[in-house]
């Protein structure tokens, strides 16, 4: 039984991507934040002109 636990945890795969996200948060924060403020502007600027069409 211990054998299988051992080689089950042998191969479990390497994670790497969470350290790298860890390291640079602000940046990848950063990120995120600008484009939620894209997609806001998008939805604004398309609410706009559907807007401007109807008068």
């Amino acid at each position: 039984m211990s054998g299988d636990y051992e080689t089950l945890e042998i191969n479990q795969p390497k994670i790497s991507y969470f350290q790298k996200r860890s390291e640079d948060n602000t940046e990848w924060l950063n990120d995120l934040i600008n484009k939620i403020e894209d997609m806001k502007n998008n939805i604004s600027k398309a609410a706009s002109k559907k807007e401007s069409k109807r008068i």
